[in-house]
């Protein structure tokens, strides 16, 4: 990241990307990708395979290619069941004394499974690193203000762990602000209809049905009453994943780098971000500026 210091700075999307996929190849299935480390994105992470309603059929053909990844890689990881440097999520389907499977539907299995936990850590982190960069940057007062709390609360980077940023309340207040604005889904979550008469007409079983995220009726409603991640049986089951991860790596980032937009950008959130069935984001590129010494702060 030093290296993305200069005046040219380094696409922030691509960045985040770059981070999220590393982490989200990781604990999935214990891949070492280090594209942070050689600044390439690899093909299975590519953002352009999963916009599978809003991009041209041509766009079609390299499914087939990351599927044979992401195949190959759960046949990986199986065979290096209780030989992985750490646990995973596929420590839970596949324990390490487990036999391997051989039923070609529960391998389907869990390559459907590995696909989704590595694109749910992966695009969802990176909207949220990025956002969170975004906006911090659009509020220096805010900026200013968490990079204080950071600074302050640590003498070396060491100390910085899930634990110790955990209940740090700005950094919380920061992110709990970017879901706010920006969330990850914006579709309505709909759901399929059992069958149902409404204001007395029949709606068929079967017909997918969504509601307003503005609901009228909820105006008056606490304003800071809100869940990011949903409730009940569709509640995000890795949300407490996706919190320590936020915190840690936005105040590992910003202990050890000064974050400051290139000049010549005025991005504005309302105009320049769309949203279809996955965020399309503006190109903002920004400085990673190293911090001189760790003494001082």
């Amino acid at each position: 990241m030093k290296a993305m210091g200069g005046e040219k700075g380094v696409e922030l999307r691509q960045w985040a990307d770059l981070l999220t996929m590393d982490v989200s190849a990781d604990i999935t299935y214990n891949r070492q990708m280090n594209q942070m480390k050689d600044g390439n994105i690899q093909e299975i992470s590519s953002p352009q395979p999963t916009y599978v309603f809003s991009i041209p059929p041509s766009v079609w053909l390299t499914m087939p290619r990351v599927l044979k990844i992401n195949s190959q890689e759960v046949h990986s990881r199986i065979e290096r069941r209780g030989k992985t440097e750490h646990l995973d999520y596929f420590e839970q389907p596949i324990p390490r004394d487990a036999q391997a499977p051989e039923d070609q539907k529960k391998i389907n299995h869990l390559e459907q499974i590995a696909g989704q936990l590595l694109v749910a850590g992966w695009e969802t982190m990176s909207n949220q690193f990025y956002s969170s960069v975004f906006f911090l940057l659009k509020e220096p007062s805010a900026y200013k203000s968490l990079v204080s709390e950071i600074r302050s609360n640590f003498k070396n980077y060491k100390e910085m762990t899930l634990d110790t940023v955990a209940n740090m309340k700005y950094l919380h207040a920061c992110l709990q602000e970017t879901f706010r604005i920006h969330q990850n889904t914006s579709d309505g979550l709909p759901r399929m209809i059992p069958g149902a008469i409404v204001d007395g007409d029949y709606i068929p079983r079967g017909l997918p049905s969504s509601h307003s995220e503005y609901d009228d009726k909820y105006q008056n409603d606490d304003p800071k009453a809100f869940l990011p991640f949903n409730q009940d049986p569709r509640m995000c089951q890795a949300s407490s994943i996706a919190w320590a991860q936020m915190k840690l790596y936005l105040a590992k980032v910003l202990w050890k780098f000064d974050v400051e937009v290139v000049p010549g950008q005025a991005l504005s959130f309302d105009r320049d971000f769309s949203v279809y069935i996955m965020w399309n984001t503006p190109q903002f590129c920004v400085s990673f500026v190293p911090l001189k010494s760790e003494e001082g702060r």
